[in-house]
């Protein structure tokens, strides 16, 4: 029996009737209906074929004239209804003599999976128990534009390449199922399989193309875990005495070669921001190395890698010896790295410590006005040397688009680099409104600042050979100590990763360990 791979859904192309469902602690976009709340009908094509008849032609008053297309669907529908109830053989209440034995037959169907009503545009179904949802049953509505979508049969998807076949304007506008039914006598992991023959279908497909997917492939496909363990993820805000119990460090070889303790790193820079290695080999090339464990390197014209230590020809206060205040890398960047590693041999003169503050952390604790002003305003950033100019605006603090959550978990994230601030450009129309505004702007400044200054947040080490730090560089700030070069040597190699690839790395690594496997009531029932 063929298996299809994990169904992929596409966010906010489908009909959204109270179609929100959350997780443990964070909103998740479904592309059901969990309660069965029906969507309004209208005659398809009504736009096009419904008219009104003149006082002259109709005498009587305006009528109402199906055109062909209407016909065609509603015999469509009937068919549909019709083959569901023979497939299913679904009976009632009166059918039976017994309230129990009509329980029984509720509990048949819903341990089996059924189609409890088709529509022009959706089906109502009944997902069969998993392992996944642990024997709780589920009704949701299905649509059929998203069906026929997702389908990753050899057809529609190259099992080589991973490449679709046809795009979505292939897609007949009025598509609809021939035959729409759960396999009694095939499984997936054990699961039902629902099976959908196609009236109309992508053009060069014959009636002999089907789709098919697992009870959890529509209940939990492989997006729902990608974006609870991505944009939805638990992350746990922290200061100091936090991070002093909390911090997370494991040794070189256990990350580069234990599946496990690798699979507990990624866990703990995903919720804290920050993590630390140990034992490194003496070389330059560990850099490169540890950061493409996560993800490839991000090249930026500062080259694949670094080095961050003194030097008389600086271009960057960062490759010199005095203090580095609070801030994040290349934010005047379209898309700025999302993680930096910094790897340290030779650390041996006076000074030169390491500073770590969670933005997130010192955001939350502000006041709704400075947040609000915060979250508003953009500032702008640049970098303007000889042969390089880049320049971008940015707020603060970067929200994600989602409401009726609690401030901190809607931080998306944090933008926050005075070294490589540039300066406003005004708007003479709207000078005076800038002016006031950018009084406000400073004071919300000034209160961010405060926090993140705060000595109760600011977690600080002195960063020995062998030793690396990878941090998240939207949510962690950084900062450096001033050192003294006379006393010795300081020298760290950094490097780069994408957000991007670090997601894909923990979705996967999470994956292949099986996390996804485990049963999902518990999240789905705590949200409800």
């Amino acid at each position: 029996m063929y298996r299809p791979v994990a169904l992929l859904l596409r966010r906010s192309r489908w009909p959204a009737t109270r179609a929100t469902q959350f997780c443990a602690t964070h909103p998740v976009r479904r592309w059901y209906s969990d309660d069965g709340a029906q969507p309004v009908e209208l005659a398809p094509g009504a736009a096009q074929s419904t008219t009104a008849a003149t006082l002259e032609s109709n005498p009587n008053g305006p009528s109402r004239k199906f055109t062909p297309k209407k016909i065609q669907n509603n015999l469509s529908l009937s068919n549909l209804k019709a083959q569901i109830a023979e497939d299913q053989a679904w009976k009632t209440q009166t059918d039976f003599d017994s309230i129990d034995e009509w329980n029984k037959e509720n509990a048949r169907l819903a341990f089996k999976g059924a189609i409890k009503e088709a529509g022009v545009h959706y089906a109502q179904v009944r997902l069969p128990c998993t392992k996944k949802t642990q024997e709780t049953c589920r009704d949701m509505s299905v649509y059929y534009h998203q069906l026929r979508d997702a389908c990753t049969c050899p057809l529609c998807v190259d099992p080589k390449t991973k490449q679709r076949n046809f795009r979505l304007s292939d897609i007949p506008e009025r598509i609809m199922p021939r035959r729409m039914r759960w396999l009694d006598d095939s499984h997936i992991d054990e699961e039902k399989i629902l099976e959908i023959q196609w009236a109309t279908d992508v053009p060069g497909y014959d009636s002999s193309h089907v789709t098919r997917f697992s009870a959890d492939e529509i209940g939990y496909p492989a997006s729902y875990f990608f974006k609870k363990e991505t944009q939805n993820r638990k992350q746990t805000l922290w200061n100091k005495s936090d991070m002093d119990e909390a911090q997370h460090w494991v040794t070189y070889n256990d990350y580069m070669e234990n599946e496990d303790k690798f699979h507990e790193t990624l866990n703990a820079l995903s919720q804290y921001g920050l993590i630390f290695i140990k034992d490194i080999p003496d070389s330059r090339q560990m850099a490169e190395q540890l950061a493409t464990r996560l993800g490839p390197l991000r090249n930026s014209f500062y080259g694949q890698t670094w080095d961050v230590r003194n030097d008389p020809k600086a271009k960057n206060v960062a490759y010199t010896n005095q203090n580095l205040g609070f801030h994040m890398d290349l934010l005047y960047m379209t898309d700025p790295p999302g993680y930096q590693l910094l790897h340290c041999l030779k650390n041996s003169c006076n000074g030169g410590e390491s500073l770590f503050v969670d933005a997130y952390s010192a955001a939350r604790d502000l006041d709704p006005s400075s947040w609000s002003v915060l979250s508003h305003s953009e500032l702008p950033y640049h970098y303007n040397h000889e042969d390089h100019y880049y320049r971008t605006t940015r707020p603060v603090i970067e929200v994600a688009q989602q409401a009726n959550i609690r401030r901190n978990k809607s931080i998306k994230h944090i933008n926050y680099s005075p070294p490589f601030q540039g300066p406003f450009e005004v708007d003479q129309e709207q000078g005076k409104k800038w002016a006031r505004d950018a009084s406000r702007l400073i004071n919300a400044l000034k209160k961010f600042t405060k926090n993140i200054e705060e000595p109760s947040r600011i977690f600080e080490l002195k960063l020995n050979p062998g030793e690396c730090v990878i941090f998240e560089n939207r949510r962690v700030l950084h900062a450096r100590r001033a050192f003294d070069t006379t006393s010795g040597e300081r020298w760290l190699a950094g490097a780069y990763v994408d957000g991007s690839d670090v997601n894909s790395k923990l979705f996967t690594t999470k994956r292949k360990a099986g996390v996804f496997n485990e049963s999902q009531r518990e999240a789905d029932d705590s949200a409800l």
